[in-house]
């Protein structure tokens, strides 16, 4: 999941809206008091910004923490200097302006929270650029081979930039503006981060995702070095952050070692957490802390006979609910290592049910698909689809767009078997009690909690099998979601107590003296255990 992606269209409607009335929570910042720093203990700690979106005040809040302990912190910033970043995306028609924000909110970020800027103008020669265009230049000629700059191999790194970029699952990688633009990009943070760990020898690197061409850079740099980086994310319990060191916490968890999760005896207390954060996600009882809610315009429930009454399904088949991600975001987050592509699972499984007349494949768009959908150029299921099947779908397959009154939930109560690439909604079916077909890689993979594919042939396997009611929810199967869910969105994920947040965008702060940051307990546990590299645990703080 990735919740901050989601919302890259508000991001940028916000910014376009603001171009002469900045929202910056930085300058908010400068009206909290301030405290005195301890003495410095020469230890760095280096924090890659990089953009300057409004999405950063975690860092902040953070760098404010370390040098009230006395460490040196150092912040790496574009300084407008890179032409293609992941504040811009291919529907932004106005860089100039939004490369001009962007560095303002960079200077409102380091009045406000302090720290030692680096920008990559100062950093990057006439010999690094020289550098820099010969490699582009050798790369377009082996474009079919793997590349590496700085020991780091570049060329999932520039993918998945160029994914965010088109907001496409599938972007090919050819000799373009784009590409060398993304490429530059690349490059530069490999030579930014020879250059200022060479200068800094941090104790630590904080970054943001792991992915795309900066942070994307950054992290790989930092694995392939050994230098030790973590980095966060928020998710969807009331914007929580998540932690994972020395990878992306996109898919670092894909490794965690089932004693982490499943080998652990829930308490009552932790069985209520975890059912009352499903229920809300379900909508089952109103909250107004939901995180990236997307059905919140669309409260609507149906039967089972109404589903079929409306979409004309009659009752001698069975319903088979399909869940796919947003393309090009579960591409990036949930890649699946069974179908090459996205689109390709969507067409082996809508031709698998073509063939079946006993059965009703219903398609339900993300919902956030409103969010990301409407602007030209956007690629969205449906745009998949018309594509694949120019002359219609099998008479048997339904496709209900982001708006459709029937939500996703309401399909999947309604549904007698779940299909999904690497939603979340995996793990809500599966306490509703409808078998899950998963067929990407999302952190709950592995977990037995939803049915794996391991090939296509194991696919269409499950598919049958599915079909036929030989695919059930267990109680054995519910008590690891519960497990693996008090795991990853109360023991790994930090409750936000220094700000008052909703989908990621910052509304206010929750403290008016620093003397509240430096001493708040979910703040201090989350210093502790990076500066030790300790297993996080907050649940204590879900209490």
């Amino acid at each position: 999941m990735s919740g901050t992606s989601t919302v890259l269209g508000h991001v940028f409607n916000n910014m376009n809206n603001k171009i002469h009335k900045r929202f910056d929570p930085y300058n908010q910042y400068n009206q909290i008091e301030k405290k005195k720093a301890r003495q410095k203990r020469n230890e760095n700690i280096l924090v890659t910004i990089i953009g300057g979106a409004y999405g950063h005040t975690f860092e902040g809040m953070f760098i404010r923490k370390a040098i009230l302990q006395g460490k040196d912190v150092h912040v790496l910033c574009c300084g407008k200097y890179l032409g293609y970043c992941e504040e811009i995306h291919e529907i932004s028609n106005k860089k100039r302006v939004r490369c001009a924000i962007c560095k303002a909110q960079q200077e409102d970020f380091i009045q406000a929270f302090g720290g030692t800027c680096w920008q990559y103008g100062t950093m990057i020669h006439n010999e690094d650029q020289k550098e820099i265009e010969n490699y582009i230049v050798s790369f377009f000629s082996t474009l079919h081979s793997r590349h590496y700059f700085r020991e780091v191999e570049i060329d999932k790194i520039l993918y998945t930039a160029l994914q965010r970029y088109y907001l496409i699952a599938d972007p090919v990688i050819k000799d373009d503006k784009v590409t060398r633009g993304f490429l530059h990009t690349v490059l530069s943070t490999l030579i930014v981060m020879d250059k200022l760990i060479e200068s800094l020898h941090p104790r630590y690197v904080l970054s943001s995702h792991g992915t795309y061409s900066t942070w994307g850079s950054v992290v790989e740099y930092c694995k392939v070095h050994n230098i030790y980086v973590i980095t966060y994310g928020q998710n969807y319990n009331h914007c929580g952050i998540e932690f994972t060191y020395d990878d992306s916490y996109l898919t670092g968890i894909l490794n965690d070692k089932e004693n982490k999760w499943n080998q652990r005896e829930l308490s009552e207390e932790h069985r209520v957490m975890v059912k009352h954060f499903l229920d809300e996600r379900l909508g089952n009882h109103q909250s107004d802390r939901v995180a990236f809610d997307y059905n919140k315009n669309n409260k609507s429930n149906y039967t089972k006979d109404q589903l079929r009454h409306t979409l004309n399904i009659g009752k001698d088949k069975k319903i088979v609910g399909l869940f796919p991600n947003i393309p090009w975001d579960g591409q990036v987050t949930g890649e699946s290592t069974v179908f090459p592509h996205f689109r390709d699972w969507l067409k082996k499984t809508i031709n698998f049910f073509g063939l079946r007349d006993d059965v009703a494949l219903i398609i339900r768009s993300h919902p956030a698909e409103v969010l990301t959908g409407d602007a030209a150029g956007r690629e969205t299921t449906e745009t998949i689809l018309n594509e694949l099947y120019s002359d219609g779908l099998p008479e048997n397959v339904y496709l209900l767009g982001p708006r459709h009154r029937i939500n996703s939930y309401t399909l999947g109560r309604n549904s007698d078997l779940g299909i999904t690439y690497s939603s979340t909604i995996t793990l809500e079916l599966t306490y509703l009690r409808v078998p899950v077909i998963l067929c990407g890689c999302p952190p709950f993979k592995g977990k037995d909690i939803a049915f794996d594919i391991l090939s296509e042939e194991h696919y269409i396997e499950l598919l049958n099998r599915g079909i036929k009611g030989e695919l059930a929810v267990d109680q054995d199967r519910v008590e690891r979601l519960f497990r693996y869910l008090h795991y990853f969105f109360f023991m790994r994920t930090m409750p936000q107590t220094l700000v008052d947040v909703h989908d990621t965008v910052p509304l206010r702060y929750l403290f008016s003296k620093e003397e509240e940051l430096d001493s708040d307990p979910v703040f201090d546990e989350m210093f502790r255990c990076i500066d030790k590299k300790l297993e996080m645990d907050f649940s204590y703080f879900y209490k």
